[in-house]
C-alpha cells in the first residue's frame, strides 16, 4: 500500500472582486432530525511511539477500563490484541483468542459495544465488549467476513489467554464481495460497516449474533462529494470511531479524520451528515482512529509511529 501524498488543509478567505464559483460545489446536506454540533478539538498532541511489533496498526479502541490504554492490533492474520500505554507507547497487555476459528485472514478493525446484542434489561449493559473486524479483502474473492466479540480484557494484564468470545460470519448480498477496514458496533449490537473504495462507499448492517447472519445494505455513500475532492486514494474509508453519548462518529481516510455528528438519530442518519474535516497529524498510512479520554486517538502504520491525541475543547 503506497502512502498517499500530504493534503495540507487550506483556509484562504475568497476572492472579493467575484463570488465563488458553485459549478463543483457538492450537494448541501441537511442535518438530521436530532443531530447535534460538532464540537472542536484542540491540536494534536504527540504521545508515545508504538514498538516494532506493532507495525501495521489497523484498528484502535480506547479503553473503557482504563482511558490511560488504547487497544490496537495489527493488519492481517497475526490474530493479537495489544494494550498499549498512550503515554509511552508500551505493550501492557496481549491478547490471544484461544482455538480461533476460522483462522485470521485479514484483521483490519476493532471497536468497542455491548456484550449483549439488543436493548438490555437496564438499558446500561454492565460489561462493554472489544469486537475485531476480520473484514478485509483486497482481492475480492471472500465469500464471508468475520467478527469477534470478546469482555474487555485487562488493560493492563500482560499476556492473555481468552477463552469465551463470540463469533460471526456474514455474508454480504447477492453475492457480493467488498473490501472493508471500517465499522463500528451500536449500543444495540448492530454492526455497521463502510466499504473501502475510490470515491464512493456502500454502508452495510448487520446485527450481531453468534452464527451467521446477512449484511444488510443501508446506502451509497459519495465519498468524494463528502469530502470535498477528487482524490481516488484519499477518499478510501480506513477507519471508524463511534461515541453513542454524544451522537458522534470520527470517519478516517489514509492522512484525514471527518466528524459526522447525527446525534439521537443515531447511525441509520449517518448518510445525510454533514461531514466536518479535523485538523489531524499528517501520517504516511493512517489506519486507526478512536474516540475516548476527552477527544481521539490517531495512529498511523509504519515503523514505530507516534501515537497522537487530540482533546476535546
Amino acid at each position: 500500500k503506497a502512502a498517499p501524498s500530504k493534503a495540507a488543509p487550506s483556509k484562504a478567505a475568497p476572492s472579493k472582486a467575484a463570488a465563488p464559483s458553485t459549478a463543483n460545489r457538492p450537494p448541501t446536506r441537511t442535518p438530521a432530525p436530532g443531530a447535534t454540533s460538532c464540537g472542536a478539538f484542540g491540536a494534536p498532541q504527540r504521545l508515545g511511539r508504538l514498538p516494532k511489533s506493532i507495525r501495521e496498526a489497523s484498528g484502535l479502541v480506547v479503553s473503557r477500563r482504563d482511558p490511560t490504554v488504547v487497544w490496537v492490533h495489527n493488519d492481517g492474520k497475526k490474530g493479537r490484541i495489544y494494550g498499549v500505554s498512550a503515554a509511552d507507547g508500551q505493550v501492557v497487555a496481549e491478547v490471544k483468542l484461544k482455538k480461533l476459528r476460522p483462522k485470521a485472514r485479514d484483521w483490519e478493525e476493532l471497536s468497542e459495544g455491548p456484550c449483549q446484542s439488543g436493548p438490555s434489561a437496564t438499558g446500561r449493559p454492565a460489561t462493554r465488549c472489544l469486537v475485531v473486524g476480520d473484514i478485509g479483502d483486497n482481492a475480492l474473492r471472500r465469500d464471508t467476513i468475520v467478527f469477534h466479540r470478546l469482555a474487555e480484557p485487562d488493560p493492563r494484564g500482560g499476556k492473555q489467554v481468552i477463552k469465551r468470545y463470540e463469533t460471526l460470519t456474514a455474508r454480504y448480498p447477492s453475492g457480493e464481495h467488498h473490501n472493508s477496514e471500517a465499522f463500528v458496533m451500536d449500543d444495540a449490537g448492530m454492526i455497521w460497516l463502510w466499504t473501502k473504495a475510490d470515491r464512493r462507499s456502500q454502508l452495510f448492517r448487520v446485527a450481531f449474533g453468534p452464527g451467521e447472519g446477512r449484511l444488510v445494505r443501508v446506502a451509497s455513500v459519495e465519498t468524494a462529494s463528502a469530502m470535498h475532492t477528487t482524490a481516488g486514494r484519499g477518499t478510501r474509508l480506513t477507519a471508524a470511531a463511534w461515541d453513542a453519548k454524544t451522537g458522534r462518529l470520527l470517519l478516517r481516510s489514509y492522512d484525514a479524520v471527518w466528524e459526522l455528528c447525527v446525534g439521537r438519530a443515531g447511525l441509520a442518519a449517518m448518510p445525510r451528515a454533514a461531514w466536518h474535516r479535523v485538523n489531524v497529524a499528517h501520517e504516511k498510512q493512517g489506519e486507526a482512529v478512536g474516540l475516548g479520554g476527552g477527544g481521539f486517538y490517531h495512529v498511523s502504520e509504519g515503523k514505530r509511529p507516534y501515537l497522537y491525541r487530540l482533546p476535546r475543547r
